[in-house]
């Protein structure tokens, strides 16, 4: 094979492989105050979601992710997006997403998460009420999230 004919295939290759990896990951868009996973609008910070939280007597979700995890890109693309989850999530919900590389409020150790994704249900006090360490998918997804608001509509009665 000619120099040049194999400078042009193993150009091909490398486009193609940046291609391949680009389709696989969901990409996260943020700004300072918050972040846009699967048509959801997710705040940056804890303490503002709390906050909001209270003031609307919600639960809450903290999703821990990263920019490198594929099984939160997985997340992002397959559960976040399914019109019942969606649905639930934002009128039942304060969302919060911190990512674990940027987590500035120590969010990450007062829930003991070590890597992610991770998806902490919590009351506007902090209190766990459900969690899910690692990937679920959205079949057993949805039991955890109706899980959570059950213990959450107890906690309010007590």
């Amino acid at each position: 094979m000619k120099p040049r004919t194999l400078l042009t295939v193993a150009a091909f290759v490398v486009v193609i492989f940046f291609i391949f990896l680009s389709g696989r990951s969901m990409p996260i868009v943020s700004n300072n105050n918050h972040t846009f996973v699967g048509d959801l609008t997710w705040y940056n910070s804890y303490k503002e979601g709390m906050s909001i939280a209270s003031q609307e007597n919600k639960p809450v979700l903290v999703y821990f992710w990263a920019t490198w995890c594929e099984w939160c890109a997985k997340l992002n693309r397959e559960v976040y997006p399914d019109p019942q989850v969606n649905s639930i999530l934002k009128k039942k919900f304060v969302l919060v997403a911190i990512n674990v590389d940027d987590d500035k409020e120590g969010i990450k150790e007062k829930y003991g998460v070590q890597y992610p994704p991770a998806e902490i249900f919590v009351d506007p006090e902090g209190k766990v009420l459900t969690k899910v360490m690692g990937y679920t998918p959205k079949e057993n997804f949805i039991p955890v999230i109706e899980e959570a608001l059950r213990k959450f509509d107890k906690s309010k009665k007590n």
